[in-house]
């Protein structure tokens, strides 16, 4: 068995039931029969304390990220789809689980890794402590709800870019066209956007052309032809004959 990760909030001695060294960090300091014990460095729990103290002290939440305000803020979106949950043409609804990502660049927080064992060089924060986009469902089958809630938390990295994916059910209208029935063809979108800003103030962008399959469980009924990421994640699907 191969031990190559350790706990980020230790900075005493590790003990590890293998042979095989941690990636950097660490060295020998003693083996015994069957123990070899590894001194690593890392950072504690009072630094990542004292880092989000220093990150929030003076931080207002209200206000976007982007030290030139002639500047807007691009948020970067991803999507994988998990599966189609169903499809209800006679109400024009759409149900699908999937997992979404944002990004973006906040230059309130950052900090320098040396100052903190230069070990701390990510930590993750609730969204109830920084600015984040208000990110909601255009065309939601029943009232809009913000994706990114108080309660989730996102990565932070010491350059500033923070990282925040998520899983959800997406319930969607999506108007259908029976006319081919039962060999039809569906095309539904989930649009996103952010209330309250304009165009000169935030900026979603698509991070890939299209959305990632990887985790999708086909459908016995529906089948995707096709998906794109243009601020709307869209797809295209047919009955199975």
């Amino acid at each position: 068995m191969k031990t190559d990760q350790y706990q980020e909030d230790q900075t005493s001695t590790l003990t590890f039931l293998t042979y095989n060294s941690p990636d950097a960090g660490c060295t020998n300091r003693r083996r015994r029969a069957d123990v070899v014990m590894w001194s690593c460095r890392g950072y504690s729990i009072t630094q990542q304390a004292q880092l989000h103290a220093n990150l929030s002290n003076g931080y207002d939440r209200n206000l976007r990220p982007g030290e030139n305000r002639t500047l807007p803020t691009k948020i970067s979106i991803d999507f994988y789809i998990a599966k189609i949950k169903e499809l209800k043409e006679e109400e024009n609804k759409m149900s699908t689980v999937g997992y979404i990502g944002l990004e973006w660049t906040d230059h309130r927080l950052t900090w320098n890794p040396a100052d903190y064992n230069d070990e701390l060089k990510q930590t993750s924060m609730f969204i109830s402590k920084i600015w984040a986009p208000n990110v909601v469902l255009f065309n939601p089958v029943e009232k809009r709800s913000p994706i990114l809630t108080d309660d989730f938390s996102c990565t932070i990295k010491s350059n500033g870019q923070v990282k925040c994916f998520l899983a959800d059910l997406f319930e969607a209208t999506c108007s259908a066209d029976i006319s081919g029935y039962p060999f039809d063809a569906q095309y539904c979108t989930l649009k996103l956007f952010v209330p309250g800003f304009s165009i000169l103030d935030i900026i979603l962008q698509s991070a890939s052309s299209a959305i990632h399959l990887e985790l999708y469980e086909i459908h016995g009924l529906w089948y995707i032809t096709d998906t794109s990421i243009c601020f709307l994640f869209a797809f295209g699907i047919r009955r199975e004959s």
